[in-house]
Formats: C-alpha cells, structure tokens, sequence
C-alpha cells in the first residue's frame, strides 16, 4: 500500500494467518504490569491468546520456554500453555491481549 520509496505508515506484521489457530475472538484486553510485579502463572482451557507489548519490558514464561519481550513484539500463547509475565526495568508494562476460541 504504500510507496517503498517515501513510505508514509511502517508496519511489521506480529503474526500471520498461518501462525494462528482457526477461532473467533473472544476478547480483547487492554492490560498494565505494574513495576516489578508478576502476572500470575495460569493457563486457559481452550483459549488461545495472543500478547502484544505497547510499552515496557517483560520477561514472558510459555510452558518451558521463557523470552524477553518489549515494545512492539508479540507473543502467542496455545491453549492448556501456562504462561506467566514478569515487569522488568522502571516502567510498567502496557499490553493488549486478544484471547481466540
């Protein structure tokens, strides 16, 4: 859409079709971390989700697997995952997270 020469919107894809599980939205949240605290570790049934991180820095735990996130990135979490987020740094965290069924 836009001219690769003298762009006027960036954008970088997060996620695509073929990445995500077939579903439809079940919510869509807007959340804050505060400074130094943990999201509880905790898993959904049958809900997928999918974290997007607007501002801050977190260390980000799926099942064994652990990741650094910070703005701009993005991470999917599969149903049955637990999953656990921590605020590192001197700023909240600000993140929206859409849970798909």
């Amino acid at each position: 859409h836009e001219d690769p020469k003298d762009p006027g919107a960036f954008k970088k894809i997060l996620l695509k079709k073929e990445e995500l599980s077939p579903g439809r939205i079940q919510m869509i949240n807007w959340a804050k971390l505060l400074v130094g605290r943990t999201m509880a570790a905790h898993a959904h049934e049958n809900m997928e989700e999918i974290f997007f991180i607007l501002s801050g820095s977190a260390m980000f735990r799926a099942g064994d697997h652990e990741v650094l996130l910070t703005r701009g990135d993005a991470i999917r979490v599969s149903a049955r995952e637990t999953h656990e987020m921590k605020a590192l740094g001197k700023k909240e965290v600000l993140y929206i997270v859409i849970g798909i069924v």
